[in-house]
């Protein structure tokens, strides 16, 4: 079952308030058996994991606030959280939580028509991993002329590993997936930049080009590594990660 609420609620043309929830409750239950086809004769499988029952769910809260000061200066503050509980047979530890609180804070500047910045903080308290204290982020637009405008970007990153990347083993004919209780959460620094030109060369013609890139500094990154003596996968951490791309389009 998954159940959402969102609200809105408008003081004034400065000010308001946001707010949604959702809840998920999931349910898997297993049953297997052996049949013998030669005489029909049907059993349970007695076999670990054959029949199990396993129950997860998440809840998430988000409200926020946006406060519009005057024409140059607005901010928005907020809380975050999100609850993650499972238990069950192929969960490794029986019975698991992890919980993750976080506050923000973004504004948005616009001194003029031309610059448009918008600075963010978030404050993050996680049950199991210990989090940055701060993770900024800062956004930024420059109106160079009436076809040219440059946008420029960077964030500071951080993801827990979620319930079944920790505890989580999955296993049938086709998928052997085994969780891993030791993995570290994830950081990162990521930045980008975009360069967008526009023309209208006359009422039934117009000219549009970009020229952009991104660069990714991921640490810890979660991912899947395979043996080489099968085809079991199993969840581990990458010690240093690196993704950059340049395009024009």
């Amino acid at each position: 079952l998954m159940h959402q609420l969102q609200g809105s609620y408008f003081v004034n043309s400065k000010l308001n308030f946001q707010v949604q929830s959702a809840y998920t409750d999931y349910r898997r239950q297993v049953y297997s058996t052996t049949v013998n086809k030669a005489d029909g004769d049907t059993r349970l499988d007695m076999g670990e994991g054959r029949n199990s029952i396993v129950n997860f769910s998440g809840f998430t809260f988000r409200a926020t606030g946006t406060y519009k000061m005057n024409s140059v200066f607005s901010f928005q503050p907020g809380v975050d959280v999100n609850l993650d509980k499972g238990n069950g047979e192929r969960l490794k530890a029986g019975s698991n939580e992890v919980n993750d609180y976080a506050f923000f804070i973004s504004s948005e500047i616009t001194p003029n028509s031309k610059i448009n910045i918008r600075p963010g903080l978030r404050m993050i308290r996680n049950s199991v991993y210990d989090a940055p204290p701060v993770i900024p982020s800062l956004n930024t637009k420059f109106q160079l002329s009436d076809a040219l405008d440059l946008r420029l970007s960077y964030a500071r990153g951080f993801r827990s590993p979620s319930l079944r990347e920790l505890y989580f083993s999955f296993f049938d004919a086709n998928h052997q997936v085994i969780g891993n209780p030791d993995l570290k959460a994830e950081t990162s620094h990521s930045f980008t930049g975009a360069l967008k030109f526009k023309k209208k060369l006359n009422d039934d013609v117009r000219f549009n080009t970009q020229l952009g890139g991104f660069f990714n500094d991921v640490r810890n990154q979660i991912d899947y590594v395979f043996t080489q003596s099968s085809d079991t996968a199993r969840l581990y951490n990458i010690l240093k990660s690196y993704l950059q791309c340049f395009y024009i389009i």
